[in-house]
């Protein structure tokens, strides 16, 4: 009887959602068919002897196929809403679970449920045994806790790097278990992209009574790029976010100084401020810890970190090092896997790929060796993937991204930075083979490393990605490197389609880039055309950045006025970067104006704002406009207050305007000095200000 039930409620569902969908021809025979009942009802009326009831039935059917002329509709109106609900929720989960490495959006792991691997330790003898108790280290354990006990919301991005095998993983793992409950819901996105999809997705992220955790073990540029003030502000409100990252490929990036690694260094900044950044020191173990690891675990030796005594990375290197005699084939394989890591490539090389770039290495190992598909599995499976003594290989089976493959053992990797060049031929063949979601990442590896040719071709590759978020993140950063090689009008294309980014913050940054190629060319009108649109926008993290960049060209054209309103726009913007350095060129333009009591007052703003670079560079300005007005006494203080800062660019000259300032006082030389402003305009945004011209 249930059955039946159900099948008439199937049927009638159909026949309403039909009607909707049909509603024209719906209407049309309804209509009809009213009409004919209510002229046969009206003829049976007038026919002597016709019964009440006849008439009455006749009646009511006519009025019920009214009402259903109405409501079927509505009624498949609602199904369909209600179908479609589902399917959105089904395609919801769909998304959310192709995006983590643990779970799915219905049923995400919680923290009591994940092992040390899952958090991106290397499986040993002992993970794989369930017999790898922690061995303490202070004072990191405290400081890395502390940090992600800071209260929210926004929760803190606690970051964690070092060098490889420091024990970043573990350290990091026993943080989390020890600070937050085991019903805590954790996030393992599957790379830095799918975060940034997900924390932008409504509802995607993980909510409750206290906060996720969101963990991203070693992070990569291309990781980073991604993370976008949006994406992070999106994740602080619900989660702390957590990530490791190796101490190399930090430096590498804060290092570039260049506007194509600007989001990440922004980034990183996010997870340095208030102390959120931990830098863990590779070091052998004190006594103390080498006495209780002894003890945890009899039978090993260790040197070096604990981390890598328990994986056998001395024995592993022993065995990479004697590959080229002992098998060439086993480590051609192991070098090509090493190398795809190495040029950005962070998921498995598949069996396929391996195979294709076996036949590039193996020539280079041992010359006269056939690079059949006999001798790839034979050097895959007899050496490559055998594991030593602590049950680790060199290369490790992988399924990452839901694609099963090959991953090199990180201490290898690290081994081979500064030891083996990457084979050249390894970027045209890896950027050919691979997908432009993975040719993203190559392309960052690329720029990396100095390869700016391979950079770009992975970067045309990467932007006609099917997924047009991704493409319009690849087509960013390409416009930046072609921009870069005086490609305008590439770039220019480049930046147009980063612009048709549904993501605000990257749609109006390349709205920005699209101004500053004609700024550069003198085409002012162009370029503020750009900028007034972005500043128009009202994105709280690029609106003030426009009004600094187009206040910094306008200046530099001589449009004094309006410069000055575009710097205002960005000073009462508050933003914690961008208004600080505009209030830094103002002050510099009133001071070239001869207006020094205000452009001294715009100085002492900028001081304290407490901006890491442009308070110092204020004090420094605001030494030499003291100076300059025969303030000595105060100037002195500034100049002092600049020095005390230790800035490496602002600190040297305040040096020499206090010595300038205690000669003057001396009645040995004059005061000789111009203060500036910072950079702006030239990048997007630039790393540092200018530096002041002080003579002695």
């Amino acid at each position: 009887m249930a059955d039946r039930g159900d099948a008439r409620r199937s049927t009638a569902t159909r026949l309403a959602v039909w009607a909707r969908r049909h509603l024209t021809i719906w209407i049309t025979v309804a209509t009809t068919t009213q009409a004919a009942l209510l002229a046969i009802t009206t003829m049976l009326m007038q026919l002597p002897g016709q019964s009440d009831s006849v008439i009455t039935a006749c009646i009511g059917i006519v009025l019920l196929l009214a009402a259903l002329s109405v409501v079927l509709p509505l009624i498949g109106a609602r199904a369909e809403r209600k179908a479609r609900t589902a399917e959105e929720l089904d395609d919801k989960r769909r998304y959310v679970t192709t995006r983590v490495l643990r779970g799915s959006a219905g049923e995400l792991p919680r923290l009591g449920q994940l092992s040390a691997t899952d958090f991106g330790v290397t499986p040993t003898q002992y993970t794989t045994s369930g017999r790898d108790p922690y061995v303490p280290r202070e004072p990191d354990d405290t400081q890395i806790r502390d940090a992600l006990s800071a209260p929210g919301p926004p929760y803190p991005f606690v970051l964690v790097w070092g060098n490889t095998k420091a024990g970043k993983s573990r350290i990091t793992a026993e943080a989390i278990r020890a600070v937050f409950p085991e019903d805590t819901v954790v996030l393992l996105p599957a790379s830095g992209a799918a975060l940034a999809e997900l924390a932008l997705s409504e509802d995607a992220l993980p909510s409750g009574e206290g906060p996720a955790v969101v963990h991203l073990d070693d992070i990569t540029v291309a990781d980073l790029e991604v993370l976008t003030p949006a994406v992070l502000d999106a994740v602080a409100r619900q989660a702390v976010l957590v990530a490791t990252m190796t101490a190399g490929r930090r430096g590498q990036i804060l290092k570039s100084g260049t506007d194509s690694t600007r989001v990440a260094r922004t980034a990183l900044s996010r997870a340095h401020r208030d102390g959120q950044g931990h830098e863990l020191v590779f070091r052998p173990p004190t006594d103390a810890e080498r006495e209780q690891a002894e003890a945890l675990y009899p039978g090993e030796t260790f040197r070096g970190s604990i981390a890598e005594t328990l994986v056998g990375a001395i024995e592993l290197f022993a065995k990479y090092k004697a590959g080229p005699d002992d098998d060439p084939a086993g480590c051609a394989i192991v070098q090509a896997a090493v190398d795809c890591r190495r040029a950005g490539l962070t998921r498995p090389v598949t069996d396929a790929e391996l195979s294709r770039l076996f036949a590039l290495y193996l020539p280079a190992i041992r010359a006269g060796v056939p690079a059949t598909p006999d001798t790839f599995q034979q050097g895959l499976r007899t050496w490559a993937a055998v594991p030593v003594s602590s049950q680790v290989a060199l290369l490790t089976a992988d399924t990452g991204d839901g694609e099963s493959g090959w991953k090199a053992l990180d201490h290898i990797v690290s081994a081979d930075e500064g030891a083996r060049p990457i084979h050249p031929g390894l970027w045209p063949e890896l950027i050919s083979i691979v997908n432009p979601s993975d040719a993203r990442a190559i392309m960052y590896g690329a720029e990396n490393r100095g390869e700016r040719e391979h950079a770009i071709a992975a970067g045309r590759k990467a932007a006609t990605s099917p997924h047009r978020e991704e493409a319009a993140v690849s087509a960013g950063y390409l416009g930046i490197l072609l921009a870069e090689q005086g490609e305008v009008e590439a770039s220019a294309d480049a930046f147009r389609q980063a612009a048709r980014s549904q993501n605000a913050d990257r749609s109006s940054m390349a709205t920005l880039q699209l101004g500053i190629a004609p700024s550069k060319q003198g085409k002012i009108e162009a370029a503020t055309d750009a900028f007034r649109q972005v500043i128009r926008s009202r994105n709280p993290h690029t609106a003030p950045l426009a009004a600094l960049v187009c206040g910094k060209m306008l200046e530099e054209h001589g449009d004094l006025d309006a410069a000055q309103d575009a710097y205002w726009q960005a000073i009462r913007s508050y933003h914690p970067d961008h208004a600080p350095r505009a209030e830094l060129n103002l002050g510099a333009l009133l001071a070239h104006a001869g207006e020094l009591s205000a452009a001294g007052e715009a100085f002492r703003r900028v001081i304290a704002s407490n901006h890491p670079d442009s308070a110092p560079h204020a004090a420094l300005n605001l030494g030499i406009v003291l100076a300059s007005r025969g303030e000595l006494e105060a100037a002195e203080q500034a100049f002092r207050q600049a020095i005390a800062s230790g800035h490496p660019r602002h600190a040297p000259p305040a040096a020499l305007g206090l010595d300038q300032v205690l000669a003057l006082r001396r009645g040995e030389a004059p005061f000789e000095a111009t203060p500036d402003g910072g950079s702006e305009g030239d990048e997007v945004p630039p790393p540092e200000g200018g530096v002041p011209s002080t003579s002695g």
